[in-house]
């Protein structure tokens, strides 16, 4: 009788084992954690600069990882990665200063470089944030494709635009208030044909910014 019940014991704290309910940790909300990239007053013409604001407003300390990701304006790979990482105490902040570079790479058109910042936090460690660049710029690259076609095939109008104005109102031979009354009528006669590239570039850089615009968003200058 008692080995029975010695039986009937470890066989109901078998069962209990294995039916009771998994219960998950509930995932920690860290919206009290006040991530920003702040650009600051212009005072170098190489480079543009700005900063990085990580505030904590939880009621204790936190880890915390970035990726910043430096890219090249012209073709928009990544040129650096840094990955800081720390723990910041209740109620204090933390900045990283950075100075993006001037990319001409020849051009006459000035650019600088652009940036992504990636965040993630944790109450006793935190793993690296992950990067996002790439996949980002995966997911715009037909959106950059149109963009880079529009801008050159606008550029070649301007260009032809030019000369026309130039070989209609020549500098020679005219006066300098009959060639400016030249170039207003040229320019209301055959400023219509410019517009539609001007609004295809503002429709491309609004696609642009909506491609998962709190994972994608990148900061720049130019």
């Amino acid at each position: 009788m008692n080995k029975f019940a010695s039986i009937l014991i470890c066989l109901t704290a078998f069962c209990v084992f294995n039916f009771t309910p998994n219960v998950q940790a509930e995932e920690i909300d860290f919206s009290c954690m006040k991530q920003r990239v702040r650009a600051k007053v212009q005072v170098a013409e190489r480079y543009r600069e700005y900063d990085i604001i990580v505030e904590n407003r939880c009621p204790g300390d936190v880890y915390w990882s970035l990726c910043i990701e430096r890219l090249d304006p012209w073709t928009h790979q990544v040129v650096e990665v840094l990955t800081p990482s720390g723990k910041i105490l209740a109620d204090k902040k933390f900045r990283v200063n950075l100075q993006m570079k001037q990319k001409n790479k020849g051009r006459d058109q000035k650019l600088y470089e652009e940036l992504y910042v990636s965040d993630d936090y944790g109450i006793k460690s935190v793993k690296k944030a992950q990067c996002v660049a790439r996949q980002c710029e995966l997911e715009k690259r037909d959106l950059r494709q149109k963009y880079l076609a529009n801008q050159k095939a606008w550029n070649q109008s301007k260009t032809s635009f030019a000369e026309r104005l130039a070989t209609e109102c020549p500098t020679s031979g005219w006066g300098s208030s009959k060639r400016e009354d030249c170039e207003t009528r040229f320019n209301q006669t055959h400023q219509a044909e410019l517009d539609p590239y001007a609004q295809t570039e503002a429709d491309l850089l609004q696609k642009l910014s909506a491609v998962d615009p709190q994972r994608c968003q990148i900061h720049s200058a130019n």
